[in-house]
């Protein structure tokens, strides 16, 4: 890319500084031998002097530039950020309204959507310098707009309302400097009255931004090492907290910034560059294809002068990175056992196997064995794994001595297709337990018991459960004004510790147990973390704020028992008024509590068939709407999970298994390489419970595995009077058995059919009554799956679900397509019940909103086009399946949502064709809403889609990936 030549004279809200152009180039080859794959970012700068920006550390720091008046019909705000959470970059905000540029990955404004913003690219918090910016204008289309590095990220119509007067301060790096605080470094941060054009956007990050522009409200550069505002409005900042200012080097902003993308690693060139000393040329391979350079990513950096023409290569080398992590655990004394640890990265790669945190001498391989375990061996081993550019360490393997134990082995037999490690699990399940079950419609448990709402205030608390279901949205939910959420979106929240920008939860919403946990300690490095089945998932250092009184219920599964309902079972709720170390988490996971440990706050395990808290506080609790208390087995609880892993079928052995009655054994294929068990891995349980008085080595077990499609049926073309085959290749454990269906009618031999029960159907002397859609449904004992195809001369008998006519209040439209302007334009159809277990919406779009293309709601809703989403309130409410911003790109694109319940990628969404997402959906039907049909409106009266609207059509049944390809090369009659 040639580093543009921008000459700004007039009308610019900031300027950009000129670059001549001189005959220099720099060139070379990115070199790399690893085995990762992808495309090869590289951008090159000279050096920068004299440059300062705001250090903020996400710790009460902030500054205050004063009250100011952003209200209007256009804004413009921009600044460079380097951090990890740019929470409040700009915030300005008082009791009702706000706008935050920068704030849980969006650009926020309350009179336009709210909450409901634009997003930004979650590139900008990967610790490299990045120009942000929000545009926004009055009731224009794309009026409201994101912007990181030069490149439109998002954008959606703007509001019809104009910014109003906040009437409060203006805050770099938090919310009214008490909250919700930025980390990271700003510069260059200015403010606006106006929209900067494409260009304009830019420009900016090409140079460093000046003052006395038309329109200019603020801006602050920092390089005096103040916040001194350079527009000479007098907007000069205060310093709250630590904030500070320093030395910094924003490469877009040197002098001869150039970037370049190579398809793979290989030459490059950079041309036009002016002649200097220093320059600096990074690099990084984008595996995963996200723009930014990850951790186990290969980079590498190279510095030269540039005169005339320059070759300097650069070499990727990747950091190391954990694939495979050491496993824990219990060893027969005076058995031996070995700890793995498996890697990648440059070469060459060393190893550091530590006890209890201590460096062991002589333990520098990939595996370390203890050939004679002892009681003395008891402790945490990890290792460090290093190489010429960084190190990283393992998580801890837990070594125990079973002084009381056996070994369990035996054989795991399989006979399919697919490859991986066989992981092997025992334990004993434990008798009497119950569990909480919320179905996510209303159901909850509230804790009513004490003489005022439990107080979980402090400088510490654990929240631990145990959880098998598809939705934790409030599976530990206290909230008034501020919250504790132990499982909201996926995340868990505190509202004194960056309110809803949580961290990770982890995936418990497989429909298998999980042993959830959320720790937090205030003020301390990685006080906030997250543990899924002992693991740590996700932590960052802790804000210095208490966890305040919020004087409420505490809920499990609901928000206030009104909404965000969980979907699952929930057991063994304990919460601690302390901090679980990472050892601590591993040991509680499969530890029977009493209510009499020091530190619980509650607990309830729902044993007894109620909500009674077992500690002597007295917290007890009562149930909500059809919540029940039913027998369940979390694997492990009360006698511990015992597991080995195998390179694939055949021979296994657990060892140091505690003697006991009735274990149960299990194993399964893991095909993907992601530890748990998943729906289509082969699986199987053996077929005895095992009483382990001694040492047992007999034990067999058989992997089953459900059908599986390894090849659809391709789409096929045939003339009248012709013959067709149509195929599927399954797999699955035998006997498989196969029935075809035409348009969703079953098929048998005989006259022009044959093999109606096998893998190949057989169509002779096809006529036009054969033209359609073929299923073939493919089944065994454990299950059974779905595959279709076309055939084809001209498309025909799809069964659709209404016949939609364009015949309701149009605003606007011609005799090809229905045309809605984004303001007040909609068709209203009779259609009123979408219900059921299978739904298909799709339909042709060109414009650049698609908002409400296809919308039902009242109360709950089944919208196909939604802030680039498709929704059902049923299944995750706003967090639904992407549709991707190239569908609102002002060409046609065919647009389609399929929904099936309980299916495996069961909620999916295309785009011309293609898959674009895709997640397992929940196993509900899609319950009746009893409102009206509309396209391009929310009920006619907000959430208006911009753009033309054409062939929709709705299913009463989940179409095929090869139907909606078929549906994006074809038109439908109706029929």
């Amino acid at each position: 890319m040639k580093t543009p030549i921008f000459l700004l004279t007039v009308g610019l809200c900031l300027g950009a500084p000129l670059h001549l152009a001189s005959a220099g180039s720099l060139s070379g080859n990115v070199i790399y031998d690893g085995a990762q794959a992808g495309s090869v970012r590289l951008d090159a700068w000279q050096p920068q002097t004299d440059n300062k920006s705001l250090k903020l550390d996400g710790n009460g720091d902030f500054v205050n530039v004063g009250a100011v008046d952003l209200s209007g019909s256009a804004l413009s705000v921009e600044y460079f950020f380097r951090g990890s959470s740019l929470q409040s970059a700009v915030r300005q905000q008082d009791g009702g309204g706000f706008l935050v540029a920068g704030w849980n990955g969006q650009h926020i404004i309350s009179s336009d959507g709210s909450t409901n913003g634009i997003a930004i690219s979650g590139v900008v918090t990967d610790g490299r310098w990045h120009h942000v910016v929000l545009t926004w204008e009055q009731g224009a289309a794309d009026g409201f707009r994101s912007y990181v590095d030069g490149e439109l990220v998002d954008s959606r119509d703007g509001g019809s309302d104009p910014i109003p007067d906040i009437g409060d301060n203006l805050i770099l790096g938090a919310f009214q400097g008490t909250a919700e605080f930025t980390n990271g470094e700003l510069d260059e941060v200015a403010v606006c009255k106006r929209v900067l054009t494409p260009e304009e956007v830019r420009a900016h990050r090409l140079g460093a931004t000046k003052a006395g522009k038309e329109a200019l409200v603020g801006y602050w550069n920092f390089d005096d090492d103040t916040a001194t505002d350079l527009s000479g409005n007098g907007l000069d900042g205060e310093f709250g907290g630590e904030a500070a200012i320093v030395e910094a080097v924003v490469p877009a902003l040197s002098p001869g910034f150039d970037e370049l993308t190579l398809d793979v690693p290989g030459s490059f060139r950079f041309n036009d560059l002016p002649d200097g000393a220093g320059y600096t040329v990074r690099a990084f391979l984008d595996a995963d294809g996200d723009g930014s350079p990850g951790s186990s990513e290969p980079s590498g950096v190279t510095t030269t002068d540039v005169a005339g023409d320059t070759t300097s290569d650069v070499i990727l080398q990747g950091r190391p990175s954990i694939t495979s992590q050491p496993q824990g655990a219990s060893i027969v004394p005076g058995s031996s056992v070995t700890v793995t640890v498996e890697a990648m990265g440059s070469a060459p790669l060393s190893y550091q196997w530590r006890k209890d945190d201590e460096d062991m001498a002589g333990a520098n391989e990939a595996s370390y064995t203890i050939a004679a375990f002892a009681e003395a061996d008891e402790a945490r081993y990890s290792v460090v794994v290093t190489n010429a550019i960084a190190s990283v360490t393992s998580e801890p393997a837990f070594l125990k001595a079973s002084v009381d134990g056996a070994n369990l082995a035996g054989n795991a037999t399989y006979d399919g297709v697919q490859e991986g490690e066989v992981i092997v699990q025992t334990w004993i399940p434990k008798t009497g337990n119950q569990a909480l079950n919320v179905d996510g419609d209303g159901d909850f448990a509230e804790i009513t018991g004490g003489e005022a709402p439990i107080d979980l205030s402090g400088d510490e608390i654990t929240v631990e459960y145990w959880f098998k279901g598809s939705s934790i949205q409030s599976a530990v939910r206290q909230q008034a004004g501020g919250w504790i959420v132990a499982g909201w979106n996926g995340l868990h929240i505190l509202s004194n510790d960056g309110g809803t920008a949580g961290i990770s939860a982890g995936d418990a919403t497989d429909g298998q147990w999980h042993h959830v946990v959320m720790t937090w300690k205030r003020g301390t490095t990685d006080g906030f973390a997250s543990y899924l089945d002992g693991v740590l998932v996700a932590a960052r250092d802790s804000s210095g704020d208490p966890i305040p009184a919020h004087g409420s219920p505490l809920y499990f599964g609901a928000f206030g028992g009104a909404g965000e309902f969980s979907t699952g079972l929930i057991d063994e709720v304990a919460i601690w008024r302390r901090a679980f170390s990472q050892g601590e988490v591993q040991e509680s996971q499969f530890t029977t509590l009493t209510g009499a440990e020091d530190g619980l706050a509650g607990f309830w395990n729902f044993d007894d068939g109620t909500v009674t808290d077992l500690t002597e506080q007295g917290f007890d609790g009562e149930l909500g709407g059809d919540a029940a208390i039913i027998d369940a087995d979390p694997r492990g609880l009360g006698s511990g999970l015992f597991q080995t892993r195998s390179n694939g079928v055949g021979a296994f052995e657990i060892t140091g298994v505690p003697k006991g009655q009735g274990y149960l054994v299990y194993a399964f294929l893991d095909a993907n390489g992601d530890g748990k068990f998943q729906r289509t891995e082969p699986s199987g349980f053996a077929s005895d419970v095992v009483d382990l008085d001694d040492s047992v080595t007999n034990v067999e077990i058989s992997l089953t595995e459900p059908p599986f499609i390894v090849t659809e049926p391709t789409e096929i073309e045939t003339p009248l009077g012709g013959a067709a085959e149509i195929a599927v290749v399954a797999a699955g454990s035998a006997p498989l058995s196969y029935e075809w269906r035409f348009n969703n009618e079953p098929l048998v031999d005989g006259g022009s059919i044959s093999g109606a029960n096998s893998a190949t159907l057989t169509l002779s002397d096809v006529t036009a009554d054969n033209f359609g859609v073929y299923t073939a449904e493919v089944s065994n004992a454990l299950g059974s799956v779905v595959a279709g195809a076309l055939l084809s001369e001209q498309v025909s008998g799809f069964p659709i679900a209404g016949t939609v006519t364009f015949d309701g209040p149009i605003g606007r439209a011609d005799d090809k397509a229905l045309v809605l302007d984004g303001d007040g334009d909609f068709v209203e159809t009779p259609i009123t019940d979408l219900s059921g277990p299978e739904l298909t919406i799709q339909y042709w779009f060109k414009g650049s909103s698609l908002q409400s293309a296809v919308r039902q709601q009242s109360g709950g809703w089944v919208v196909a086009g939604w802030n680039n989403t498709h929704i059902l309130s049923h299944d995750g409410v706003t967090d639904g399946v992407a549709i991707g911003e190239g569908a609102v790109d002002g060409d046609w694109h065919h647009i389609a949502l399929t929904w099936k319940q309980g299916s495996t990628d069961g909620f999916a969404s295309y785009v011309d064709g293609v898959l674009i997402d895709a997640r397992d959906s929940i196993n509900e039907p899609i319950p009746a809403h009893n409102a009206a049909l509309y396209f391009g409106a929310f009920q006619g009266a907000g959430e208006f889609s911009n753009g033309m609207l054409d062939e929709v059509s709705v299913w009463s049944r989940a179409l095929s990936a090869s139907e909606i390809a078929s549906g994006y090369q074809n038109s439908l009659t109706g029929e």
